[in-house]
């Protein structure tokens, strides 16, 4: 017979804390993303990409935006830029840009905080920011 365990909130923040300051990555990954997919059901396999060129962006982040490839391709230059599709429970369905230390944009032009995304998926509970998501999921567009 099985033993069931019940978590508080302290104690999933506390097993979050732990695996985040571990050293392995790749244990480290598997324990968060198991985490986040049992208890947020969330799974962001695949849906995390490094946007490495101007072309690599999906055509609806021009779609009524002032923004040219050009643009893109300049704030590329300065730092990683990330292509990130979420989607949970048929109520956040979009895609998003996001730059570390810049701006989290969806595909409809608006400009989001960073805590603004986690609070509607509901990681702020365990601490996570985007970068962490980032570093957990992070997949090359070159690896599909």
């Amino acid at each position: 017979m099985k033993k069931i365990i019940r978590l508080t909130e302290s104690d999933l923040i506390q097993i979050v804390k732990r695996v985040i300051s571990e050293d392995s990555l790749s244990p480290k990954s598997r324990k968060l993303k198991e985490i986040i997919k049992k208890k947020f059901n969330i799974d962001l396999n695949g849906k995390i990409k490094q946007i490495n060129r101007s072309s690599e962006i999906p055509k609806i982040f021009f779609h009524d935006s002032l923004r040219t490839p050009k643009d893109y391709q300049d704030e590329l230059n300065l730092k990683p830029m990330y292509l990130i599709h979420f989607y949970k429970d048929k109520v956040m369905n979009k895609q998003y840009l996001y730059q570390s230390g810049g701006y989290l944009m969806d595909q409809d032009g608006n400009f989001w905080s960073g805590t603004h995304l986690m609070e509607l998926l509901g990681l702020n509970l365990i601490g996570l920011k985007i970068d962490d998501l980032i570093d957990i999921y992070y997949e090359s567009i070159y690896d599909i």
